[in-house]
């Protein structure tokens, strides 16, 4: 019973103090101009979320998978395609020897060297390719999960700004009445 007894007692004190600490945030508030509450509004305002979605880890990750299978893509192709002009040169200068290797009579070794160059470089881009599309379904899953999780976190620190500016309107509509009620008792004083 007394472990009971001091666990609620423990409950009961934290409530309260949890209390007074919103009450004397809700006077703090209170108290502040609508230039205070501002500037409050400003630090209490959170990052966009296109930007905390931009610096989510788990969207770096699937963006670095996807340039480095578009990467290994690109430079399969460059691969291929550097390899089949540098055949057709190799050919143009040599082509006796080139007509007896199409031929399977003698074999070209620069020849044989650069068609392997050039496949390799072909079954390198026609294996990126479908991991590129998989990146990209990855990466977009990433961007929507993390936009989520993002808008959920800071939907009460929203709710708060929300409140404040709310507050602030009504403040500024306070202080612009309370200039002309001023303006208007030092006219009625000169006159």
């Amino acid at each position: 019973g007394d472990i009971q007894a001091a666990k609620r007692d423990r409950a009961q004190q934290q409530e309260r103090e949890a209390r007074e600490r919103a009450q004397a945030e809700r006077q703090r508030i209170e108290r502040m101009n609508s230039t205070e509450l501002a500037a409050e509004i400003g630090r209490l305002r959170p990052p966009p979320v296109r930007d905390l979605v931009e610096h989510d880890q788990d969207v770096k990750a699937a963006v670095a998978k996807l340039e480095q299978w578009s990467e290994q893509h690109d430079q399969g192709r460059r691969q291929e395609s550097s390899a089949k002009e540098q055949a057709e040169q190799w050919r143009e200068k040599h082509k006796i020897q080139a007509w007896f290797h199409d031929k399977g009579i003698g074999h070209a070794p620069k020849l044989r060297e650069l068609e392997e160059q050039r496949d390799a470089g072909r079954e390198q881009w026609h294996k990126a390719s479908p991991r590129i599309e998989e990146a990209m379904l990855a990466k977009l899953h990433a961007e929507d999960y993390a936009r989520g999780r993002i808008r959920f976190e800071q939907a009460p620190t929203l709710a708060k700004v929300d409140e404040l500016e709310a507050l602030r309107r009504e403040k500024v509509r306070q202080e612009f009445e309370q200039q002309k009620r001023q303006q208007a008792e030092k006219k009625a004083e000169r006159e």
